[in-house]
């Protein structure tokens, strides 16, 4: 996960909990040993095409990470000419 994109969801284990619920669907998975570890199941899903209840800009940057899903947010932002959080705020 990008650190970016976390911190503009917050932290705290209540946000843990919600966003896991929103994202993948299901509860995340706590661990701690030497290390804590937080484990979070998501769903692949193939998608091709554009949606139509996007906007324009959100299928340019969903084309742009089915091309290359290595794609970092400060790449997608560039690519634009604005910032990190506008490029956040549009997917959101």
């Amino acid at each position: 996960m990008n650190i970016g994109y976390a911190d503009v969801l917050g932290s705290g284990v209540r946000n843990l909990y919600k966003f896991t619920r929103i994202y993948s669907g299901g509860e995340p998975g706590f661990e701690e040993d030497d290390i804590f570890k937080l484990t979070v199941s998501i769903e692949t899903v193939a998608f091709t095409g554009t949606k139509s209840n996007l906007t324009e800009r959100q299928n340019t940057i969903l084309g742009m990470i089915q091309d290359d899903n290595t794609l970092q947010v400060n790449d997608i932002a560039e690519s634009f000419g604005v910032s990190r959080i506008t490029i956040i705020g549009s997917v959101i």
